[in-house]
């Protein structure tokens, strides 16, 4: 390895305002004027154990959908809201309400 010297440390250490060049406002406002890419974010979410404990917020509420295959056969349980409608977590990994993602 290429050793490096105490004076070119000090430069790669300066702060990195320092090493920047200044935009002139014609720049700027050319850059802002630009069209923007907006991220691309799945709809779809891969429906695993995973997925619904560290992905979706859960509030305790009632499985809207009315089939619901949960065996504890509570009316209120752990629910997180998927496409718009609150499921139970038995619902979210058969894939219930699957088609309302497109």
């Amino acid at each position: 390895m290429e050793e490096i010297s105490s004076d070119e440390l000090e430069e790669l250490q300066a702060e990195p305002e320092s090493r920047m060049e200044e935009l002139s406002p014609e720049a700027f406002d050319e850059i802002m004027r630009a069209p923007q890419s907006k991220p691309r974010k799945s709809k779809v979410l891969e429906r695993s154990y995973h997925n619904w404990f560290y992905q979706l917020n859960h509030t305790y509420a009632k499985c809207s959908n009315s089939d619901c295959i949960d065996p504890r056969g509570t009316d209120s349980a752990m629910v997180a809201e998927v496409n718009g409608k609150d499921m139970c977590r038995f619902c979210f990994l058969a894939g219930w309400n699957t088609a309302d993602a497109e």
